[in-house]
């Protein structure tokens, strides 16, 4: 909504509700890492067989993020602004803008095993997914802050806009952290003729084992099905796992909260399984503190010289006709860190120093029998490295070290391994081609 105030000054004002659901990835993903560089040679044939590809594979995070599809709530952001322009000077006007935006019900991210750790036994047990993650609504936060920006409209071949933003953000990840989401086992679920002869859902979802064969032809790893006297085993320890985690008295336990065990949900519930919830409670992190707000800024320029451009001899005004050169540059507080002074129990909220970047393109166009354009696009003009990321925060704060000490056997051999993602933005990139319009 905007209205007038006079002539040369309107002061307008938006706000809204807006509700995202997750990517489907953080509902159904699945990624892997590996335990080494290379594949193993199971069946020490001297080669890697087709079945042995890749064996060395296993899933970092699991298909567990489907369980929680139905109980997801949309992350909601609630936006407010009001602001007023003025048009002080022919084509230059000037705003200023105030802005809240609160988010609730925010996803949080977190994996852990799905055996737990008291259960020994179970740690032998491989199935399609040891591991998984899951997200929660369990994050929220809010921003605030007040712009200052001037701008010039294009005239007299150039415009420009530049901006200066301050803000106050405080995020927290719901007032308690999730550390351990355990999945427990019913000890039936271990013996009995259903899930031994394999029903859908066990031979769908789940293929206990704890050992397999190799073949020696094709190098494949061949699951042997544990025997009675072993579900048997597993379902007395799955007991005595429950057993101590009922038992387990938090309130011992500083800052601690557990949710009493209960019927998982999604299909593990239904094959019997169980679950339970504990972490601690966390003080809401503030990333700025009051008077001291982060701070960003932009600087935009755009030069645009017409066709028919007359400046001194025929041939210069050619030269320089249909030129475009736009100029943008970025500035904002550093990313924040936290280090603990020597002899001191307590952790400093710390910032790096401002990140800066420029970014300049510049085409000129000709017109003959056809249209040609060509331009040179230059990112990171300057080359800055500004440090979002260090090797050590102590390291830093002493000798103002970013990467790893020099005498570091692995920097002198590789280099700063790190480098592409240490620094904002990218390394100078240059790019030079051209266009044709027909």
């Amino acid at each position: 909504i905007a209205h007038p105030l006079s002539e040369k000054a309107v002061i307008h004002f938006s706000t809204g509700v807006f509700r995202q659901l997750p990517d489907f990835f953080w509902l159904y993903g699945k990624t892997y890492g590996s335990r080494t560089e290379e594949d193993d040679d199971l069946n020490n044939n001297g080669k890697i067989d087709q079945a042995e590809r890749y064996n060395t594979f296993r899933p970092a995070f699991g298909a567990y993020f489907g369980k929680q599809a139905n109980i997801i709530r949309p992350e909601t952001s609630i936006n407010f602004e009001v602001g007023a322009d003025y048009n002080f000077y022919k084509n230059y006007t000037v705003s200023t803008v105030l802005y809240f935006k609160s988010e609730t019900d925010q996803f949080f991210k977190f994996s852990n095993t799905a055996l737990d750790g008291e259960l020994d036994a179970l740690k032998a047990i491989s199935s399609n997914d040891n591991w998984f993650a899951s997200i929660t609504n369990g994050a929220m936060g809010d921003v605030r802050g007040v712009e200052f920006s001037i701008r010039k409209k294009m005239s007299d071949f150039f415009s420009f806009s530049a901006s200066y933003n301050l803000e106050w953000a405080t995020s927290t990840s719901g007032g308690r952290s999730i550390s351990d989401e355990v999945l427990f086992a019913d000890p039936s679920f271990f013996y009995t003729s259903k899930n031994y002869s394999g029903s859908d859902w066990y031979k769908e979802n789940y293929v206990f084992y704890n050992n397999f064969t190799i073949d020696p032809e094709t190098g494949a790893e061949i699951p042997v099905r544990p025997t009675e006297a072993e579900m048997l085993e597993w379902a007395e320890q799955a007991k005595t796992s429950i057993d101590l985690r009922r038992e387990r008295d938090w309130t011992k336990i500083a800052g601690a909260w557990a949710e009493p065990l209960q019927r998982a949900r999604g299909a593990a519930g239904l094959a019997g399984f169980y679950e339970s919830r504990s972490g601690f409670f966390e003080e809401v992190d503030k990333q700025y503190k009051a008077g001291n707000p982060g701070s960003y800024g932009k600087v935009a320029f755009v030069f645009v010289l017409p066709s028919n451009l007359k400046l001194g001899p025929k041939w210069l005004g050619a030269i320089f006709s249909n030129l475009n050169i736009n100029y943008i540059y970025k500035m904002a507080t550093g990313s924040d860190f936290n280090y603990r002074p020597p002899n001191s129990d307590r952790k400093e909220l710390r910032t790096f120093p401002l990140y800066t970047n420029s970014d300049l393109s510049i085409s000129k166009s000709f017109n003959f029998l056809i249209e040609a354009t060509v331009y040179v696009d230059i990112v990171n003009l300057f080359g800055q490295k500004d440090a979002r990321h260090v090797e050590s925060e102590s390291e830093y704060v002493k000798y103002g070290l970013i990467t790893a000490k020099p005498t570091n056997k692995y920097l002198i051999k590789y280099g700063d391994t790190s480098e592409l993602w240490r620094y904002y933005g990218e390394p100078r990139r240059i790019r030079v081609g051209a266009s044709v319009k027909f």
